[in-house]
């Protein structure tokens, strides 16, 4: 676990500076108690359960954890002025947008050639990918059904990490656009470049297909639509707003369960509801056996 390993060294190093360097030390908050709550009852969680399972998997996930909260709260202590926290959000804005231009890429480009050199040597690309899979394996078939899904991950392991990376800085830059719209009108260059990024986002976005993500990104940009219109003293047109979207969920959901959905995406999104009702029967299983502490993370 490097990462964690260097983010326990930073959580020393900035110990040691508010110790005995006379660094301040920033009032913790509600929300830091909370994670600082979250990350002790995963701890406690992984040695209660630790021998029920799998103790290597289980250490290593609490001390992920641990490396998550330790983190959390730096960020939390090191970010304190305005500038500090808009230079970080505008790295993160311009790594969301350069993470969609390598999904995009990858869709347009690196895809189409995989595939190619696939169908000329299909030995030569398993090779190259290091896997072991066999004419008529299901390892051949699951590497094939991969190469050909289509859908970017970027640099992560699954289309849905990347669409879940992508989702939160779409809503967030949607939210900064609006917040700053006379602004962004009144300065062409940087009008041009939010929406370029906004349409780069937005097009990986979609391109992932992932049904969750794009829920979550149209509800937060319903919440920042509401949000302008109240803010800007549209009371009525903004209540008018959030019954229509509810109008249009709910015709959305009864046209789903009545069985009118067409086959495709719509069926595709019943197996994946069906899927997770799965996992939440198994789930509601192993909290009526250990309420308290779980199972143990990992």
């Amino acid at each position: 676990l490097p990462l964690v390993m260097l983010w326990l060294v930073a959580g020393l190093l900035w110990a040691t500076a508010t110790t005995w360097g006379g660094a301040e030390f920033a009032r913790l908050r509600g929300l830091d108690f909370a994670v600082i709550g979250l990350v002790v009852w995963q701890a406690i969680s992984g040695c209660w359960m630790m021998t029920a399972g799998a103790p290597g998997l289980t250490i290593n996930a609490v001390w992920t954890w641990v490396g998550l909260g330790i983190m959390f709260l730096l960020l939390r202590q090191l970010l304190r002025s305005d500038v500090e926290r808009k230079a970080v959000c505008s790295v993160m804005w311009g790594l969301a947008v350069c993470l969609a231009v390598m999904g995009i890429y990858q869709r347009l480009v690196t895809f189409p050639q995989q595939q190619a050199s696939f169908e000329r040597n299909p030995e030569a690309t398993l090779q190259a990918a290091g896997v072991h899979a066999p004419p008529g394996s299901a390892q051949r078939e699951n590497f094939r059904s991969r190469l050909y899904t289509n859908q970017p991950t970027a640099t992560f392991s699954l289309t849905n990490s990347l669409a879940g990376f992508l989702a939160p800085w779409l809503v967030f830059g949607l939210a900064i656009s609006a917040a700053n719209w006379r602004w962004l009108l009144g300065n062409r260059n940087a009008l041009i470049g939010m929406l370029f990024g906004l349409g780069l986002i937005g097009t990986c976005l979609w391109l992932t297909g992932s049904r969750t993500a794009l829920l979550a990104s149209v509800t937060g940009i319903a919440v920042i639509a509401f949000a302008v219109l109240w803010q800007n003293h549209q009371r009525k047109l903004a209540i008018l707003f959030a019954g229509g979207l509810a109008v249009l969920l709910a015709a959305v959901a009864i046209w789903m369960a009545s069985g009118m959905a067409a086959r495709g995406i719509a069926s595709a999104a019943w197996r994946s509801v069906a899927f997770r009702l799965e996992y939440w029967q198994s789930t509601f299983v192993m909290i009526a056996e250990h309420p308290v502490f779980g199972c143990g993370p990992g």
